[in-house]
């Protein structure tokens, strides 16, 4: 039949003709390199990518890419993240989401991944499936220059009106004497470093309470989300240490448009909150956030750790708004014991694309 849908994985061959879809519906223009580095170069392996076609002529993507993920007693578990959901706007309504999700899983299944996650903003076909949503992200922020980022905000917003418009801009006067009033703080000073560090290793590993869990953040991880990201070259890391010893660290990039991003935060569990303050402010008074628009940061409540960093944050005069993202989590192996709220997420989870 002429409009009959099939659903298979795709092949390298394809990736062109992928990114011609995903780039006429979102009007974008990723580049074979660019898909290349994201779902065939991480380190758990190659993305399990599914398509759907009607007469040889794609409708719908649906991916995972393997991810390892660590526990505080280094158990490393085989996760995949979901990434590139897209049907297209002309088959929507044909149930191409759950059938490409059918044989996502059971490839899934098929090479032991253990659970399925990601973020979406379409909570219903997630939750259709089967898929938990037990929280979602905040977006905490620091304005450097109120009229430069409420033009910001406002051009990323869907509502355009003078109303729309009117609420941005006092949020980002308002954050905007909260980022004056943070330069006016004194803390203790800190000597600080720029050295690229590794979060999982013999003698750090990021995750601090036992039953959390996380991304397993080793070298091999951060160089290919940070160090061979072909969308940003400007990631920076800066350090606290004590006799040698690392305690409090960041990982941040500015994009083109002046947008400052806190992609990961790191303290030891031995820091006190006076010093971490301290690390805190320092690495903004110090590097090129400062020169940015607004500081953004991905914040999450819904375990200790991820809530002692919005604390941390807050006392530094950030200000938080509900209006986040969902994280969805589905188990494949229903024999494991984990529970979605023990995952300790940053920006670090996104895909490093914006």
């Amino acid at each position: 039949m002429a409009d009959e849908i099939t659903y298979r994985l795709a092949l390298d061959s394809e990736i062109d003709k992928i990114n011609g879809f995903y780039n006429e519906i979102y009007k974008k223009q990723r580049t074979h390199d660019q898909f290349v580095w994201e779902y065939n170069t991480a380190p758990a392996g190659k993305s399990i990518y599914v398509i759907a076609e009607i007469a040889a002529t794609i409708v719908g993507t649906q991916c995972a890419i393997p991810y390892y993920i660590i526990t505080k007693n280094n158990t490393e578990i085989l996760s995949a993240k979901s990434e590139d959901t897209l049907v297209s706007p002309k088959h929507r309504g044909k149930h191409i989401f759950e059938n490409m999700y059918k044989l996502l899983i059971e490839e899934c299944k098929n090479k032991d991944i253990q659970f399925l996650w990601g973020f979406t903003y379409a909570d219903k076909p997630f939750k259709k499936i089967g898929f938990e949503i037990p929280f979602k992200s905040t977006m905490g922020l620091l304005t450097i220059s109120s009229f430069k980022a409420a033009n910001y905000f406002n051009a990323i917003t869907s509502k355009k009106n003078f109303n729309s418009y009117s609420k941005i801009l006092a949020l980002s006067l308002y954050s905007s004497i909260k980022y004056k009033l943070l330069l006016l703080k004194k803390h203790s000073e800190l000597k600080l470093d720029n050295n690229d560090i590794n979060y999982n290793t013999s003698n750090i590993n990021y995750i601090k309470y036992d039953n959390l869990f996380g991304l397993k953040l080793d070298d091999d991880f951060l160089n290919y989300r940070i160090h061979r990201n072909p969308y940003s070259t400007n990631y920076k890391t800066i350090n606290y240490r004590e006799l040698g010893v690392l305690k409090a660290s960041l990982i941040y990039n500015i994009t083109k448009e002046k947008i400052g991003y806190i992609i990961q935060v790191y303290f030891a569990n031995d820091l006190n909150n006076e010093k971490k303050n301290s690390f805190l402010s320092q690495a903004i008074k110090q590097t090129s956030l400062n020169k940015s628009k607004v500081i953004r940061f991905w914040g999450f409540n819904h375990n200790l750790q991820n809530r002692e960093e919005i604390d941390v944050f807050t006392k530094c005069n950030f200000v938080f708004l509900d209006r986040g993202i969902s994280f969805v989590g589905l188990k494949l192996n229903k024999e494991l014991e984990i529970d979605f709220s023990n995952f300790v997420l940053s920006r670090m989870a996104s895909q490093g694309t914006d």
